[in-house]
C-alpha cells in the first residue's frame, strides 16, 4: 500500500530487551523472519518473495564481515518500493550473471552499536532502558502461546477488510506537520494509520503527529552530536602538538571517517570548530588554517567519553561495512 516505510531501531545497552522485543515482534509481525537463521543467498530471495518482515539482531549483523555487506546493501535500498540490488548467479554453463532483487519489506534492528548517518536516516529510533523490576525482566515469552496465532487471525482479515480505505487515506493525506522531504517520507504510513485508527480512538492522529516531529528532532540532534564526536577524533588522530592545521586536510581525514562524507565541506567543519571552541584562525594561501592545542582537544575526548588510548571510537568503524557494499554473492 505504502510507497515507503521506516525500519524501527532498537538501541541501549547489554540487558536492556532488545533481543525480547524482537522476538516479540516475530510472534505478530507480518511473515516475521530472523535473519540469523537464513543464509546470505537466501536472504534477497524471501524478501523479494514473501516481503517478510526482516529482524536483524547485532549478535549475527556484526560478527560476520561478509554478512554485515549484505545487510548494509538490503538495508540502504529497502525501505523504498522499486529499489533493487543486484546480486551474481551462477548460471547452467557456469557463469556468473547480475540478477536484480527488489528488497524493500518492512525490518527491524537492535544493536547496542549506534547506527551511521546514512541508516538511521531510514529508521525510528527506540531506546531501551535496562530495567530494575526483576518481576518483569524475568518474564520470558513464550513463542508457542496460542495467543500469536489468534492475533495473525485477526489481523490477515482485518488487512483484507480496510485496506482500500487505508490507501485512500495515504494518497489523499497532506503534509500539516513541520516534516520535510524523507521525514515526510517515512512517517507518512504511520501518520495514514493513526487517521484511519482516529475513528475509533480520537486524538490519536494528533499524538502521532507531535510524536513524529519530536522523534525527527531527536533523531537530527543525535546526528548534530555525533558529527561533534567525528570531528574530535579526526583531530586526536592528527593533533600531536600546538600549531595551525590546515581546515582542508581536517575536513578531508573527517570525511573518511563518515559513512558517506561527500556533504562534508570546509564549511561545516569550520562551523563545528568554532562551535567547540576553536576558534583561532587565518587565512593563508592555501586556505583556512586552525591553531589547535593537544591539551584542548584531549580535554574535549573526555567530555564526549572519546578515550585517548586510541584514535578512534565506534563511531569511526564504518570503513568495514563500505569495504562490503561492492561484495559480490
Amino acid at each position: 500500500m505504502f510507497n515507503s516505510y521506516p525500519y524501527v531501531y532498537v538501541g541501549g545497552v547489554k540487558d536492556s530487551g532488545k533481543t525480547k522485543l524482537l522476538t516479540l515482534c516475530s510472534r505478530i509481525a507480518f511473515n516475521a523472519i530472523s535473519s540469523g537463521n537464513i543464509s546470505p543467498a537466501v536472504l534477497y530471495r524471501l524478501v523479494q518473495g514473501i516481503r517478510c518482515s526482516l529482524l536483524i539482531d547485532e549478535t549475527e549483523q556484526l560478527s560476520n564481515r561478509y554478512r554485515a555487506g549484505i545487510f548494509r546493501n538490503l538495508l540502504l535500498n529497502g525501505y523504498k518500493k522499486g529499489q533493487e540490488v543486484y546480486r551474481n548467479r551462477k548460471t547452467a554453463e557456469g557463469d556468473w550473471e547480475p540478477k536484480p532483487f527488489e528488497v524493500y519489506s518492512p525490518k527491524m534492528l537492535a544493536s547496542i552499536e549506534r547506527l551511521g548517518d546514512v541508516l538511521g536516516s531510514r529508521c525510528i529510533p527506540i531506546m531501551m532502558k535496562k530495567g530494575l523490576n526483576k518481576e518483569i525482566t524475568n518474564k520470558e515469552i513464550d513463542i508457542s502461546h496460542p495467543i500469536w496465532l489468534q492475533t495473525r487471525d485477526l489481523i490477515y482479515p482485518f488487512l483484507m477488510k480496510n485496506w482500500r480505505d487505508i490507501r485512500k487515506i495515504y494518497s489523499e493525506l497532506k503534509n500539516d506537520t513541520e516534516l520535510m522531504n524523507r521525514n515526510w517520507e517515512l512517517w507518512k504510513p504511520i501518520l495514514t494509520l493513526g487517521k484511519f485508527f482516529d475513528q475509533d480512538i480520537d486524538g490519536l492522529y494528533d499524538k502521532m503527529k507531535s510524536l513524529a516531529v519530536e522523534k525527527t528532532k531527536e533523531t537530527q540532534r543525535e546526528n548534530s552530536l555525533s558529527h561533534e564526536i567525528v570531528l574530535v577524533e579526526t583531530l586526536l588522530s592528527m593533533v600531536k602538538e600546538d600549531k595551525y592545521y590546515k581546515l582542508s586536510e581536517i575536513r578531508e581525514e573527517m570525511a573518511n571517517r563518515l559513512e558517506y562524507g561527500d556533504w562534508v565541506n570546509e564549511r561545516s567543519v569550520g562551523k563545528i570548530l568554532r562551535r567547540l571552541g576553536f576558534t583561532q584562525k587565518r587565512r593563508v594561501a592555501t586556505g583556512y588554517e586552525y591553531f589547535l592545542k593537544v591539551s584542548e582537544v584531549k580535554e574535549w575526548c573526555k567530555r564526549l567519553e572519546i578515550s585517548v588510548d586510541s584514535e578512534g571510537s565506534e563511531l569511526s568503524e564504518h570503513t568495514e561495512e563500505e569495504d562490503n557494499q561492492n561484495t559480490s554473492g
